[in-house]
């Protein structure tokens, strides 16, 4: 992208054109699509969520999700949507540990 600044976020690359607006954020922002979490830990998780924070604080007009449903709107608010999906996922997690429950181990 012309005039394109990239954004480090930790464990990926998203790039912001400015003048527009926009931001293509790679496999930080997910937009209607089922998310793999299976690999993360509570910790890259909380580093996940402090990028979506970086990326929402810049307001775009327009974010293009890495993941999506076909034909999905590249709206801002894909950003709160992943986020708040990973923090769903966490409390979900606690309250598997706390009832005995390790999700860590095979099965």
């Amino acid at each position: 992208m012309k005039n394109a600044e990239s954004i480090e976020v930790d464990f990926q690359v998203a790039k912001q054109h400015a003048e527009i607006g926009l931001i293509v954020a790679g496999d930080v922002v997910y937009n209607q699509c089922r998310m793999y979490v299976g690999d993360t830990t509570p910790e890259s998780r909380k580093t996940w969520i402090a990028a979506l924070d970086r990326l929402a604080a810049l307001n775009p007009a327009i974010v293009v999700a890495g993941h999506k449903k076909t034909g999905a709107p590249d709206s801002p608010s894909t950003i709160q949507d992943t986020k708040r999906y990973l923090e769903d996922f966490d409390r979900l997690q606690k309250c598997l540990d706390s009832q005995g429950h390790n999700s860590h181990q095979p099965r």
